[in-house]
C-alpha cells in the first residue's frame, strides 16, 4: 500500500536536533571522538552537518524516527521506494552498472576499485535520484528496516504488505555503501545486523502511513 518515506537519509544535523533535545540516545560510536572511516571528528562537525549519521544502531533509529512521529520502513516499502518505479532492474535507476560520479544517472557511493575505494560517507542527496525522486537507496550507507531478517522468509510471506518475520536475532538492513562492491547495491540485496550494534557504515530514513 502507499506510504511516505524520507527522500534522503536521516542526516548529522537532524539527529543531533533530538539527541540535543535529550529525546533521542547519542549514537552508539563507541571508538573515540564521534569519528567515521576517514575523519577524526564527524557528529557534531558543522563540515559534515549534512551527511549521513552512522553509527545508530536500530533501537536508535527506531527512536528517532519516532520522536518525528513516524517509524522505520517495513523491509518490502524499502524495496518498493528503493525500485523507484522500475520492476525487475537490478539496480534503483536500471541494470547499468553503478559509477561513482555525482550526476550520473547510474551514480552512487560505493567501492568502484577505483578513485571512489576506501573513501568514506559522503553528503546525502549528492547523487541522481530514483524515479520516486528519492537519493541514496544504493550506496552511501545501509540502512536499516524494521524488520526482523530470515533468509527465507519472503518464500512463506503474505503476497500484501509483508511485515516480517515475527521474532527472530537480527534485523534487515538494505542499500549497501561507500565500503561495499557494486553487487551490494542491488535493489535486491538483502543483509543484517544484530539491532544493538551500530557501525561506521551503517544508518537510516524513516517512513509513516499516509493516514497520519
Amino acid at each position: 500500500d502507499a506510504f511516505y518515506i524520507d527522500q534522503y537519509e536521516v542526516t548529522n544535523e537532524q539527529y543531533a536536533v533530538c539527541a540535543d533535545l535529550g529525546l533521542c540516545d547519542p549514537t552508539t560510536d563507541t571508538t573515540a571522538f564521534d569519528s567515521s572511516y576517514t575523519r577524526r571528528v564527524y557528529f557534531g562537525n558543522p563540515d559534515f552537518a549534512d551527511y549521513p549519521v552512522i553509527y545508530a544502531n536500530w533501537y536508535e533509529a527506531v527512536q528517532y524516527c519516532a520522536w518525528r512521529g513516524a517509524r522505520l520502513p517495513t523491509e518490502a516499502e524499502w524495496e518498493k521506494a528503493a525500485r523507484g518505479g522500475l520492476e525487475g532492474a537490478a539496480y534503483p535507476w536500471g541494470d547499468s552498472p553503478p559509477v561513482c560520479q555525482p550526476g550520473a544517472a547510474n551514480g552512487a557511493r560505493f567501492d568502484d576499485d577505483g578513485d571512489c575505494n576506501d573513501t568514506d560517507t559522503g553528503p546525502v542527496g549528492a547523487y541522481s535520484p530514483n524515479g520516486y525522486g528519492l537519493y541514496d537507496m544504493a550506496g552511501n550507507v545501509w540502512e536499516w528496516v524494521s524488520d526482523v531478517y530470515d533468509e527465507h522468509y519472503y518464500a512463506v510471506s503474505p503476497g500484501l504488505n509483508p511485515a516480517g518475520p515475527g521474532e527472530g536475532t537480527y534485523r534487515v538492513i538494505r542499500g549497501g555503501t561507500w565500503g561495499d562492491s557494486a553487487d551490494r547495491l542491488r535493489a535486491a540485496d538483502r543483509r543484517f545486523n544484530h539491532p544493538t550494534s551500530g557501525s561506521l557504515d551503517s544508518g537510516f530514513r524513516c517512513a509513516r502511513d499516509v493516514s497520519l
